[in-house]
């Protein structure tokens, strides 16, 4: 469970430097799907965790190509495709959340602890809707801007609710 909360903090925690067109990942996703992926390894059988560590392997794989792009600066001169490429990112990690808060929903009734899986559920629509908006209004700076601090703090939520889940998990 711990290689699944630190890889949510490379996932939710996106800190860069940038010089021009170079960007530089501090916390790079693609450390964090491969951490995730590790972690959904140790968790017992669930159809759930199984597609969630495939796709999350995926976008290891993918990640790690736009973290090269962003590296040589490539793209940033994508334009639409960039946008496009988000778009794709984000479905995929909507859904890899997804099969996660449900395989912890399935872990909780397996174990009979409570891992306070119905929590998660809420938090993850407001993300998916932030998330959406940000993407959706990225043109428009002030608008996106809220969005943006409002994901930061459905990210924050989840972080803590993640934590809990883990410290009851392994209590």
């Amino acid at each position: 469970m711990t290689n699944i909360f630190v890889g949510l903090i490379f996932l939710f925690l996106d800190l860069n430097i940038n010089f021009g067109t170079i960007t530089i990942g501090l916390l790079p996703a693609f450390v964090g799907y491969y951490l995730l992926a590790r972690g959904l390894q140790t968790l017992p059988e669930d159809p759930d965790f199984s597609k969630a560590r495939t796709l999350s392997l995926v976008m290891a794989v993918y990640t790690l190509v736009l973290y090269i792009l962003n590296l040589l600066g490539i793209s940033s001169q994508l334009g639409l495709l960039r946008w496009i490429i988000d778009a794709v990112r984000l479905v995929v990690s909507f859904s890899i959340l997804y099969l996660l808060n449900r395989g912890i929903g399935q872990l909780q009734v397996k174990t009979g602890k409570d891992l306070g899986a119905e929590q998660l559920r809420p938090l993850w629509l407001v993300l998916v809707v932030l998330e959406s908006v940000a993407l959706v209004v990225s043109w428009i700076p002030v608008v996106s801007a809220f969005a943006i601090m409002g994901c930061l703090a459905v990210h924050i939520a989840l972080l803590v609710l993640y934590y809990n889940v883990k410290k009851s998990y392994e209590a």
